[in-house]
């Protein structure tokens, strides 16, 4: 996940504080949501399928060449199916876990704010 924010304001602190509050205590809740959201997905892997049969030869190759890929619309498709909303909520809580921060700040900053700023997203 990329998160980038242009310009400065004074309240910086509290709305990176806020937002990233937010993205890290999110809980699926609604399962309808969900449903809808997958099956979009899943119509959107089964169209993928169904063009043109030279843009799918040229996806499947570029595919096959890069290393450690998978994104073959008929292996999303197929992974997609077994997804359960219980998956995903604990999914939800297992990427915290996993989670590390880069921060790139440039701009009229000292450096006691940057490293306040980082030590904040951190």
């Amino acid at each position: 996940m990329n998160i980038k924010v242009s310009g400065f304001r004074d309240s910086f602190m509290n709305f990176m504080d806020q937002y990233i509050s937010k993205i890290l205590e999110f809980v699926p809740k609604d399962i309808p949501l969900f449903e809808t959201l997958k099956e979009k997905q899943v119509k959107a892997y089964s169209n993928a399928l169904l063009g043109n049969p030279y843009q799918l030869a040229y996806d499947s190759l570029v595919t096959s060449l890069r290393e450690g890929s998978g994104n073959l619309p008929e292996t999303k498709l197929a992974a997609i199916s077994g997804i359960t909303f219980e998956d995903v909520k604990s999914y939800a809580s297992y990427w915290r876990q996993k989670i590390y921060s880069e921060v790139l700040i440039s701009g009229n900053m000292d450096e006691g704010m940057a490293v306040g700023i980082t030590k904040n997203v951190e």
